[in-house]
């Protein structure tokens, strides 16, 4: 087996965050048709993937109870869409989870370093639901069941 260089498993490691990304963002536009900020109702097209909590946090960058339905202008432009989003959160019982990891984000208590089996973890995760939903199939490229791909990425954990 030919040894895999650094430059390798950077690639493979943005391919794995792509791939996430992708299957993550497909599965939550499925699922409703309501901005979670403004409360308009979006055709598919318009729908995007929400984070309340920034994408650069790893922690909580592929997380289900972070991720959700908004327009194109509460998601990209309206600096106050977070009152919206806040009011969702709340109603859902997520405010308390997601301000404990915020905290902790923005206060540097943990590391925001990107852990190979964490985003295993979630990579598993959004394939499998991915694979049910069959509005999500498309997605799914040949392929992507391969996890074991990545296995050169823990390396850069350290």
């Amino acid at each position: 087996m030919p040894k895999i260089t650094k430059k390798e498993k950077l690639r493979r490691k943005k391919q794995m965050i792509t791939r996430m990304d992708a299957m993550a963002s497909t599965w939550v536009r499925n699922q409703d048709d309501i901005c979670v900020s403004c409360k308009r109702k979006l055709p598919y097209k318009k729908r995007q993937c929400g984070h309340f909590i920034r994408r650069d946090c790893w922690k909580t960058r592929w997380d289900p109870k972070n991720l959700h339905i908004e327009c194109p202008s509460c998601n990209g432009f309206s600096p106050d869409h977070l009152i919206g989003y806040s009011q969702f959160m709340l109603n859902e019982g997520l405010f308390d989870w997601a301000s404990k990891r915020y905290f902790s984000f923005i206060q540097r208590k943990t590391k925001n370093k990107f852990k190979y089996k964490d985003a295993k973890k979630w990579y598993i995760y959004w394939y499998k639901l991915c694979k049910k939903d069959s509005n999500c199939k498309d997605v799914l490229k040949r392929g992507w069941e391969d996890v074991d791909y990545f296995n050169c990425v823990e390396d850069l954990d350290e």
